[in-house]
């Protein structure tokens, strides 16, 4: 069957009301300038939730900065190293240091980014992460450095279960917050009465470990799963 002739099209075209055509023209634009930042904020997205930083893309690449800094002397990992590397520029401004990494997550900048570089970056962020974590838990072991900002490494570890690890920054902002959750903690394990009776202290240890497990693993993004052909 031949395809009709070009003036067919046109002729379409003409038919369409102009504030229909306008309008759907318009949003289709809206949809392309506000695609990038989407995308850059699903990727600071990532990169929050697998290194514990603050959301705010400023706040982010302060931290990160500071952080990857301590770990330029333990990065062994090369996906790491490169990663602390471009991390601890104090040349690049915030918006410059996240697309810098997400280009090399990537290897490709995240303008030219189609669904399955966004695939590709999920899953080698997850790794770097991991390997980030692990370097700085050496910051907070008994014999490590003082990274200069306050750490707390929490690890959960039972039989017939991976071992659940996670390095914590002590923000000063939110010091308040985790003070005021802390006591509510105890609070709660230490009230008396018959519908909430007070628990021991390995009891209270021991829930305490699996809420941090659960936690944890929630945290863990689910990578992207490659649909079989």
């Amino acid at each position: 069957e031949e395809s009709p002739p070009a003036s067919h099209h046109i002729n379409s075209l003409r038919d369409i009301p102009l504030d229909e055509f306008v309008g759907t023209l318009e949003a289709g634009l809206r949809e392309i300038a506000n695609g990038y930042p989407a995308l850059i904020d699903r990727a600071c997205a990532v990169l929050a939730e697998q290194l514990s930083l603050p959301e705010a893309l400023e706040n982010l690449a302060a931290e990160l900065r500071g952080r990857a800094h301590e770990l330029e002397d333990v990065a062994v990992d090369p996906m790491l190293k490169s990663f602390v590397l471009r991390a601890s520029d104090e040349a690049l401004v915030a918006q410059d240091l996240i697309t810098s990494l997400l280009t090399q997550l990537a290897s490709k900048p995240p303008h030219e980014w189609a669904d399955a570089d966004e695939d590709q970056f999920q899953v080698r962020a997850a790794h770097v992460a991991r390997a980030f974590r692990s370097a700085e838990s050496l910051l907070v072991a008994p014999d490590g450095t003082d990274a200069g900002h306050s750490l707390l490494r929490l690890a959960v570890a039972r039989r017939g279960h991976p071992e659940h690890d996670r390095v914590l920054p002590l923000r000063p902002t939110e010091e308040a917050r985790i003070a005021a959750l802390r006591d509510r903690i105890l609070a709660t394990v230490k009230r008396k009465g018959s519908k909430s009776p007070a628990c021991n202290r390995d009891q209270a240890l021991a829930a305490l470990a699996l809420a941090a497990e659960s936690l944890i693993d929630a945290s863990e993004p689910a990578l992207p799963r490659k649909d079989a052909k």
